[in-house]
């Protein structure tokens, strides 16, 4: 559930509860900005509520398949192809899509200096797994892109052509189980969860970028972990 409070902090409204009737959702994964729209995202649907938590509008979206890094304006976001468990090589490539038309399109290939493997099964942890965010500047239209395990901003304009790249250099650093299960305990998980995510890899593996936890997505599971810190 959501929850409008006043610009003095006394609470007005709440939206978005959990539900099947027009305005509720099924499960609330994560809230965007679109424009001046609030978009709840659900595992299959983006929900539009007004500023005052006024239901707007449901749309399909697979939110596994494109998870919105950022939206433009109120019917077009950014997302990686694929979905955020597809296995990297030199490059992540991020499209436009469409809310509206269900159209899809190029932005542009993002230059990663390290490979990330896509997890194999239980819970993307945001923040933990690495990831691509987005930020968009409206007053000149430049997107700052990166991913939360590298140290590399890349700046785009409108067109997704890399304009500029800036960051810090530093050494890679190995996390061990201890300082993996450390961070864990304060990411929400149950016990025997934490262990599992800890828990050195079988097969595939994912990465550990050190930073906060703050979502959790049940998506796959992120198990064998190494990071920049």
């Amino acid at each position: 559930v959501s929850h409008v409070f006043s610009s003095e902090g006394e609470f007005v409204r709440s939206f978005a509860k959990q539900g099947s009737d027009p305005g509720d959702v099924s499960r609330y994964i994560n809230c965007f900005m679109a424009g001046d729209k609030v978009v709840i995202g659900t595992p299959n649907t983006l929900e539009f509520f007004g500023g005052q938590g006024d239901f707007v509008k449901s749309t399909s979206n697979n939110l596994f398949a494109r998870f919105p890094l950022v939206f433009v304006g109120e019917d077009e976001f950014l997302a990686v192809a694929g979905g955020p468990g597809e296995t990297r090589a030199d490059k992540e490539r991020i499209i436009r899509h469409n809310v509206a038309t269900g159209a899809e399109s190029d932005f542009t290939d993002l230059p990663l200096a390290s490979q990330s493997s896509g997890p194999a099964g239980g819970a993307i942890v945001l923040g933990l797994t690495p990831q691509v965010q987005i930020a968009h500047d409206e007053q000149t239209g430049l997107f700052y892109c990166g991913r939360n395990d590298e140290y590399a901003i890349h700046v785009a304009d409108a067109s997704g052509n890399i304009v500029g790249t800036y960051g810090l250099k530093r050494a890679k650093v190995p996390v061990t189980e201890q300082a993996k299960r450390e961070h864990l305990e304060g990411c929400g998980l149950p016990k025997r969860r934490q262990e599992a995510e800890a828990a050195p890899a079988t097969g595939n593996s994912g990465k550990f970028c050190g930073a906060r936890p703050i979502a959790l997505i049940c998506y796959s599971r992120c198990r064998k972990l190494s990071c920049d810190l």
